[in-house]
């Protein structure tokens, strides 16, 4: 029975309109009639998918499918169906069945190539995008699709360059050229040759996108002069319509010729007519003074020289390439296009001068070091005329505006453009005078005040300066420190830069430009690395300075919008850097916290009047993380409302360490009695406040894989040719992104540890079975289903499961965070995200590595990825530390299933398979976790070798000299090695029982007993260590010690963040996962002796080898209480002194008038310090909760 239009058209209107719930009422109604309808079981499955039941709509997606549809009215929502449940095969197949029953219908035949952008099968691509071409008479569109199809081949062909550049991406296996795939430079004269053939065809192109690509591949092929000559010539000319853009790539491609005068000459015409061109003006000085370029970058080191060896050997096989010149337009080189990434992996691409190594050789360098001089000076003549040239444009040393929109804008780049040239002469003059150096750099400290004074009221005149801040040194920087000093209107600093104490008076604003003049002289002192303390006071001092300026700024904040940007709002943020160095230097943990809270306060009070203000909040993230405060970590970042890729970007390094430092966070209750009832396990789950942002992360990643090969295909479709192979290179970069990897990791662990705080006696099949749904959410599909067939004895001999998770290789990891939104003061560290708050108080009471000024390695653009040693150091540390602890949930899966399987060692082969696996993933963590590694994830040692270097390596006296997280990291790898040989062990004893050979004593494995003793040791020491942080700071006369805790006048304490962090990372950790292993390997050895009891023959020695393992079972779990008796005592002692008063008052009178300028009553000191204090009490009493079920667990 057929189906009526109407209803069909009622069905389409509910799904158009959202209303689910009625479409799915009609679906099933019009179904009950006409049963066989494919057209409206799609219907419903979307319906389905769409309200969250997709279960269902998987299960009608595949009766669908089994009848194999033609109908495109079925096809459509069956496509958008399968593609959310990320069926993107199927898709493939429904469309392939189409094309193949309708060969000759061009629309088809786009949706088929649409499936295939979507699964990036380029070799598919590129033959239907033939055939497309041959059905449409020679349309250009689908030449350029079979175009880009080769050029994604070769792209994807080219050897992966080391992480050199931002521009370059890792391969994927998703867009895998697949076999029969050709050389790379084969493919790039196949592409050459077709797109030449379209232009001599036509003598034309129909679109700036076409010219694009046609350039990107003629620069990847080593063809400047042919690229130049299309774009002077009447092609570019038809399609380049803004002489802007056609004269910064004629320069470009000029200078990439060897032609750098000619270059030269474009863009100083281009500046004559446009002086705020800034690309133009760096390309200008590029081309006078090559060199300049050359200098500018950092001298490699040897590790870059063994870098740039391994590309050398990788780049034998590559197509001849051209090199990036110094003029180069972001126009031409975008991002993604062949050209740019085979310069990235260009190994003299940064080292070398890019002019040296063109391959037609026609840039000649001069051949006498005086007659290079000679030039230089000449260029740096005319670099002067050009920049006074474009200030007479201008209007000179005034302050020109001219109109954009009905505003007046300042033209401040031919002002710049000085300190610019300044800059480059003073390097350049290292190289060709050393003597008159110092002259040089005076010179651009000069000229700095020189565009101080013009800009120093604009909101971006200390981020216009910030690049040459750090280049400044000697005499030059203390000159521009005093002038900058006087501009502030702070007294003369003395000889040894100290800072400005008591007697510097306050600083009154008489006016808004004045103000901003002062506040952007105090950021670039900043930047320079001044004021430099020399004690707790003098920063005290400077933050009390900074804020009395913040207070005379208040009448200029009248009428402003919440959200718009105000005069002083840099001075809040300054301030907390001054109280950080404070923290610093302070002689204890105790004295640092105070001077933490200051801060927090300070900047908690600027935010209650500026919400929206991202250096603020980003700072107050930062406090409440190192203050053991979550919640208000996470209350921060919210106002700034983070999503789609700045979860890659900002969310990973600034919320995961506050969120998996303190792991679980108690439901909200109407007291603090509450509360602390519902964190004692009183029957509900606790809440986690990482699970959502892990979620949501986890999330973005997925759903881009999922809709990416849309964008792609609407790039293809739209003529936006340069864009396909810019998303295919973001798609590339996200699937290897290090964050992506991190949240896979927190994501299974969060996933257990609430589950461990949650269930009274967690048993291992519902820790396995826990662990392979999480797998199987997040992807790692082979590793979800290797578990469970475990778990359910399905596994066979035929099948092979990997042995560890897949885990991409550090050189193929993509690193987005954006570093530079940190504070000076909270540097990223190479540590377990858990454990960075740790980390930060260990540096700042052991090494005294941090600073609360100047500008980090991590404040410039793209620093994650940068070629610094710091920064390399950086990743391998945070990439090993993300490795490690995606493996952990193997290790405890697969030892437990191992442990449940024992008695079955000589009957099937799955305990050996999961003895495998989970030794692999303890050699993987030892090979992170020890020092003789070098922290490389991808260790080729093999995984006994890994474990037999733990005895060495982490025993013995050095062991207690370790900081506390070093200790918790090490304590992880032993006791996955005392598992590891714990199954070893009882697998050996099951074998010999079923094999008759135990008529003599055996031994169990001799590393059982080692490892049992290595562990006791390691989880005592940590631990004792941990509880001599917490229990001594607090004296009996309710006083504190040392380095106590800090309380306000109600008696509430506050800790520092790091034994808070410590205790979570060992009470949510290793003393949680531990029971449940420790029950399972009684288990199995309670049924090996029960087969020993039954057999037959005299198994005296085997019944002495199952003692044996008893007593190590029995050994490992006295540590393991003791341990947990150990922490929960002190966590106890520490939380009843919650509630005495252990300081008089909280701070002193000088302290108290950082609080002086508050004018608003929309802030309460005591209401943020009491819920600083009822969140820390929280924590406590739910880790002291969980150590006690823990302990009788154990004791069970």
């Amino acid at each position: 029975m057929s189906i009526s239009a109407s209803k069909l058209g009622a069905l389409y209107d509910y799904l158009d309109g959202a209303n689910y719930k009625a479409g799915l009422k009609l679906a099933n109604s019009l179904l009950e009639k006409n049963s066989k309808s494919d057209l409206v079981k799609s219907l419903k499955a979307y319906a389905l998918e769409r309200t969250g039941r997709t279960e269902e709509a998987h299960q009608i997606c595949s009766e669908i499918l089994s009848h194999h549809p033609l109908d495109e009215d079925c096809l459509h929502p069956l496509k958008l169906v399968l593609r959310n449940l990320h069926r993107l095969q199927d898709i493939t197949r429904i469309y392939e069945a189409a094309h193949a029953a309708r060969p000759n219908d061009e629309s088809t035949a786009i949706d088929l190539f649409a499936s295939y952008v979507r699964d990036g099968n380029l070799i598919k691509q590129q033959q239907l995008a033939m055939k497309l071409l041959k059905l449409s008479g020679g349309k250009e569109q689908y030449q350029w699709w079979v175009i880009l199809s080769i050029m994604l081949q070769a792209c994807n062909a080219l050897t992966p360059p080391s992480l050199s550049n931002s521009l370059v991406a890792s391969p994927s296996s998703a867009s895998s050229p697949g076999p029969g795939a050709l050389d790379p430079g084969k493919l790039l004269q196949l592409a050459e040759s077709m797109a030449s053939r379209l232009v001599a065809r036509s003598g034309k192109l129909e679109s700036l996108e076409g010219l694009l690509v046609y350039l990107d591949l003629l620069l990847a092929r080593g063809q400047p002069r042919e690229a130049l000559a299309l774009v002077i010539g009447p092609i570019g000319g038809g399609v380049l319509r803004l002489a802007e853009e056609r004269a910064l790539l004629h320069a470009d491609l000029a200078a990439a010729c060897g032609e750098v005068r000619e270059a030269a000459d474009v863009l100083r015409t281009q500046l004559a007519s446009n002086p705020e061109d800034w690309a133009a003006l760096n390309g200008y000085l590029d081309c006078l003074l090559p060199q300049s370029a050359a200098a500018a970058g950092p001298p490699s080191s040897s590790s870059d020289s063994q870098q740039q060896q391994q590309h050398q050997q990788q780049q034998q096989h590559r197509p001849c390439m051209l090199s990036r010149p110094c003029a180069s337009s972001s126009l031409l080189w975008f991002t993604g296009g062949l050209a740019a990434r085979m310069q990235a992996g260009s190994p003299g691409a940064q080292s070398q001068h890019p002019q040296q190594q063109l391959p037609d050789g026609n840039h000649k360098m001069a051949s006498s070091s005086e007659s290079r001089a000679g030039d230089i000076e000449a260029a740096i003549s005319e670099a002067h005329s050009t920049i006074e040239g474009m200030l007479s444009a201008v209007g000179g040393q005034e302050q020109p505006q001219q109109q954009d929109k009905g505003r007046q804008v300042t033209m401040r780049g031919p002002h710049l453009a000085k300190v610019e040239l300044a800059w480059r002469v003073a390097k350049l003059s290292a190289f060709t005078d050393p003597v008159v150096t110092p002259a040089k750099w005076q010179q651009l400290a000069e000229a700095i005040m020189g565009y101080m004074q013009f800009a120093g009221q604009m909101y971006s005149c200390s981020a216009d300066l910030r690049p040459y801040l750090p280049h400044m040194a000697g005499s030059a920087r203390t000159w521009l420190l005093q002038q900058l000093q006087e501009m502030a209107g702070f007294p003369a600093a003395e000889q040894d830069g100290s800072a400005p104490g008591d007697s510097a008076s306050h600083l009154v604003a008489i006016s808004e430009p004045a103000l901003r003049k002062r506040i952007s002289a105090l950021q670039v002192m900043d930047g320079l690395g001044f004021p430099v303390f020399n004690s707790e006071t003098q920063a005290v001092q400077h933050a009390l300075q900074l804020m009395q300026l913040y207070v005379d700024a208040q009448p200029l904040y009248k009428g402003l919008d919440e959200r718009e940007r105000a005069p002083a709002d840099e001075l809040p943020p300054l301030a907390a850097s001054a109280l950080v160095s404070a923290a610093i230097m302070a002689p204890s943990d105790a004295a640092a916290t105070s001077h933490l809270l200051h801060a927090l306060l300070m900047l908690e009070a600027a935010a209650a009047t500026r919400k929206w203000s991202a250096p603020i909040r980003l700072a107050l993230v930062a406090l409440h993380t190192l203050l053991a405060s979550p919640g208000g970590a996470k209350a921060n970042m919210d106002f700034l409302s983070i999503k789609h890729v700045q979860l890659d970007t900002l969310g990973g390094h600034f919320m995961l360490p506050a969120l998996r430092a303190y792991p679980l966070e108690p439901p909200k209750a109407a007291g603090a009695t509450g509360a602390a009832s519902a964190a004692g396990g009183g029957g509900s789950e606790p809440k986690r406040p990482s699970s959502k942002l892990l979620a949501k992360t986890c999330a973005f990643f997925s759903d881009h894989r999922k809709d990416a090969g849309e964008m792609l295909f609407t790039a293809y479709s739209s003529g936006t040719y340069s864009k396909v192979l810019e998303f295919s290179a973001f798609k590339e970069r996200l699937e290897a992104s290090h964050t992506h990897l991190l949240a896979q990791a927190e994501t299974v662990l969060g996933t257990l540890q609430a589950f461990l705080a949650a269930s009274p006696q967690p048993t291992a099949s519902s820790v396995c079975a826990l662990v392979a749904d999480t797998w199987d959410a997040l992807g790692f599909n082979d590793a979800a289903l290797a578990t469970r067939s475990a778990g359910t004895k399905q596994q066979s001999a035929e099948q092979e499961w990997p042995l560890t998770l897949p885990t991409p290789p550090l050189q193929h990891t993509r690193f987005d965070e954006d570093l530079s939104t940190r504070p000076v003061w909270y540097p990223p560290l190479a540590a377990p995200v858990h454990l960075a708050p740790v980390c930060w108080w260990e540096q700042r009471s052991v090494e005294r590595a941090l600073q609360g000024h100047g500008l980090g390695w991590w404040m410039a653009t793209a620093s994650a990825e940068s070629m610094n040693p710091q920064a390399a150091a950086w990743r391998q540390g945070s990439h090993a530390a993300a490795c490690a602890r995606l493996h952990l949930p193997q290790l405890l899966t697969a030892s437990l299933l191992c442990l449940a399987h024992a008695h079955e060692a000589s009957t099937s082969p799955t305990p050996t398979q999961l003895l495998a696996r989970a030794r692999a993933a303890a050699a993987a963590m030892a090979a992170v976790g020890l020092p003789s590694s070098g922290g490389e994830a991808g260790s080729q040692q093999q995984p006994q070798q890994c474990l037999e270097q733990l005895e060495g390596a982490v025993s013995g006296p050095e062991w207690a000299c370790l900081p506390c997280s070093q200790q918790l990291q090490r304590l992880e790898v032993v006791l996955g090695a005392a598992m590891v040989a714990a199954c070893e062990a009882t697998l050996d004893a099951n074998k010999l029982l079923d094999a008759g050979q135990a008529a003599h004593e055996v031994n169990p494995s001799p590393a059982l007993h080692a490892r049992i003793e290595l562990a006791q040791a390691a989880m005592s020491t940590a631990c004792s260590k941990l509880c001599v942080m917490l229990a001594p700071q607090l004296q009996s006369n309710g006083a504190t010690a040392d380095a106590g805790p800090i309380a306000d006048r109600s008696g509430v304490i506050v800790l520092p963040g790091a034994p808070l962090a410590l205790a979570a990372a060992l009470a949510y950790g290793s003393l949680a996962w531990l029971p449940v292993f420790l029950q399972a390997w009684s288990d199995s050895l309670a049924h090996l002796q029960a087969r020993v009891k039954k057999a037959k023959t005299s198994l005296q020695g085997l019944e002495a080898s199952s003692a044996s393992l008893s007593a190590a079972l029995y050994q490992l779990s006295q540590a393991h209480q003791q341990a947990q008796q150990q922490l929960e005592k002190s966590l106890r002692c520490v939380q009843q002194s919650q509630q005495k008063s252990l300081l008089e008052k909280y701070s002193g009178e000088d302290v108290q008038q950082l609080w002086a300028w508050q004018h608003s009553q929309l802030f309460d000191v005591g209401q943020v310090l009491e819920a600083l204090a009822q969140e820390q009490g929280n924590l406590l009493q739910g880790m002291a909760d969980m150590c006690g079920r823990g302990k009788k667990a154990a004791k069970k």
